[in-house]
């Protein structure tokens, strides 16, 4: 368990420090040594996601239309790599707006989101056998990054999209 908390405190640490990378993004490499679990190289969150494809829709409320959130996501860390979808689907005529507090699964139930309307968050699960045995074997990635949507008004609704952004890791849990 101490091995645990060293590790979480070690990688916020780093997250912390600004590095002269001109992409803005923080590079961290963690080698652990454990008598445990051996000598080994654990998975890490170095990278930003990307996320691509951003697409909205809020109908209007007198539109007999679907309202939604998408989105694409990319996991380029070594290791790690994962690429799923994820949305937000609103009933039918369901005057409800895309832009809650609440947490959604993507495809890959290793990752969910929450979209407020400006910030998107991005939670990532995975296994590294590398932090310990089970059940401390698993980490959490958080992500979080602002949403610049185009908009265009439709007949039923706006529709609004973004190409793609970088989400930096901002913590591990």
């Amino acid at each position: 368990m101490l091995f645990l908390a060293a590790l979480v405190v070690l990688v916020q640490l780093a997250l912390a420090v600004p590095t002269s990378n001109t992409k803005n993004s923080r590079r961290l490499a963690v080698h652990l040594t454990n008598a445990i679990t051996g000598d080994c190289d654990s998975l890490v969150e170095e990278s930003a996601w990307v996320i691509t494809n951003l697409t909205s829709f809020q109908a209007y409320p007198s539109a007999n239309s679907i309202s939604y959130f998408a989105f694409s996501f990319e996991d380029i860390n070594p290791g790690l790599g994962l690429k799923t979808s994820c949305s937000n689907y609103l009933p039918r005529g369901s005057n409800a707006t895309v832009e809650n507090d609440r947490y959604h699964l993507c495809d890959s139930h290793d990752v969910q989101f929450k979209y407020n309307g400006q910030i998107l968050q991005v939670e990532r699960w995975y296994q590294d056998p590398c932090l310990g045995k089970p059940p401390y074997d698993s980490a959490i990635a958080h992500g979080r990054a602002n949403v610049t949507f185009t908009k265009t008004r439709a007949q039923d609704g706006v529709l609004a999209t973004q190409v793609r952004m970088e989400m930096p890791i901002t913590s591990l849990s």
